[in-house]
């Protein structure tokens, strides 16, 4: 959660329901494609270093609520 309340308020939740397989690269940047629970997607452009980054807030998030 950010630190600044005035930011937190401007945070949309996009609930995930699947992570559809056609993963890729471009220009670069790690693709994925992240499906909600109305059938709306996104598809993510990440460096390797925010893939990376992202990785660590999932274990660090799973670690949090089932332990190690």
């Amino acid at each position: 959660m950010p630190k600044d309340p005035q930011r937190a308020r401007k945070i949309q939740d996009f609930v995930v329901t699947d992570v559809l397989e056609e993963a890729g690269y471009s220009d670069r940047r790690i693709v994925i494609t992240l499906v909600d629970v109305q059938g709306g997607s996104l598809r993510l452009h990440l460096t390797a270093v925010t893939g990376e980054l992202l990785c660590e807030r999932f274990a660090n998030a799973l670690e949090e609520r089932y332990g190690k």
